[in-house]
């Protein structure tokens, strides 16, 4: 039976995560691959390891495991892991489990899973999730430095902005976990949320968030006015935060999501330095009414 997990059992779970999400067929893109990077990850979001996380033991050492992990109503999947990448069962045991306990029910549930890793991804559709996009993980590494042409303007974001940022934000992802207000009210270390304006009239935004303890960052959002895509307000956006990005010395890396059926928007980011990294699938589950 999948139990809680406690303090003393941590290390030997993270070393599951560091083995399970290195074999291509379990691999959950929401957290890294190597210790490091697994805890930095954890920390980032606020994870506690004791709290909506079970597993699977035998002569205690974990043989499977999973987690979610709740935020504003949504809640993301991690895992499920196994220790022999063959063990879908326990997969599916430990993912169950884990969605039936009290503190992890939430209005909607996301999972992000490399697309090579059949197996993980049959089990988590198997509990209820469904396929609602294909998307690339891309990356970019330290580019040349790109001027923002003259005639636009990008800036923080400013309060007074917010209308014209809400409605962009809703044109551009009509179903996505997080409105604009609440996007433009973090303002934690790493948090950034820029506007592009030409003749005074706003045309777009980028928001971008710290990964990995600061080592990385990430473009969560770039959305532009349809009426001026494809006149270099992206890429304006674009080089203003990958300048801001890389002006902390100690940066590595800016990473971002791009869906495949976005092919301008791939275009953009590839002019930009953007190279792939991993071909991802993007599963949810809707609220489960409880039965009659």
């Amino acid at each position: 039976m999948p139990t809680p997990l406690v303090p003393s059992q941590h290390a030997a779970v993270l070393a599951l995560i560091a083995q399970a999400n290195s074999d291509p067929t379990q691999h959950c893109l929401h957290i890294a691959r190597d210790p490091a990077g697994i805890a930095a990850d954890l920390a980032s979001e606020g994870i506690d390891l004791g709290r909506g996380w079970l597993a699977l033991w035998q002569d205690g050492v974990p043989q499977a495991l999973c987690g979610i992990h709740v935020c504003d109503g949504h809640g993301w999947l991690y895992g499920p892991w196994s220790r022999d990448p063959a063990d879908s069962a326990a997969r599916r045991t430990v993912l169950a489990a884990t969605l039936a306990l009290p503190e992890n029910q939430a209005s909607r549930l996301y999972a992000y899973i490399d697309a090579p890793a059949t197996p993980l991804i049959a089990d988590v559709e198997a509990a209820g999730f469904s396929r609602y996009v294909c998307a690339q993980v891309m990356r970019s590494e330290r580019p040349a430095p790109a001027p923002v042409p003259s005639r636009f303007q990008v800036t923080p974001f400013a309060p007074g902005q917010l209308p014209a940022v809400t409605a962009i934000h809703r044109e551009a992802f009509p179903d996505t976990y997080l409105d604009a207000t609440a996007m433009a009210a973090r303002n934690g270390p790493g948090e950034h949320l820029l506007t592009v304006e030409a003749d005074g009239e706003l045309l777009g935004y980028l928001a971008m968030l710290p990964e990995l303890d600061g080592r990385e960052a990430y473009i969560e959002y770039v959305a532009v006015r349809p009426d001026r895509r494809g006149q270099g307000v992206g890429r304006a956006l674009l080089d203003a935060a990958l300048t801001l990005a890389y002006a902390d010395p100690d940066l590595s890396a800016v990473n971002l999501t791009v869906r495949n059926d976005k092919p301008e928007a791939l275009k953009l980011y590839q002019r930009a330095g953007f190279a792939l990294v991993y071909r991802g699938i993007g599963l949810r589950r809707e609220a489960q009414c409880p039965a009659v």
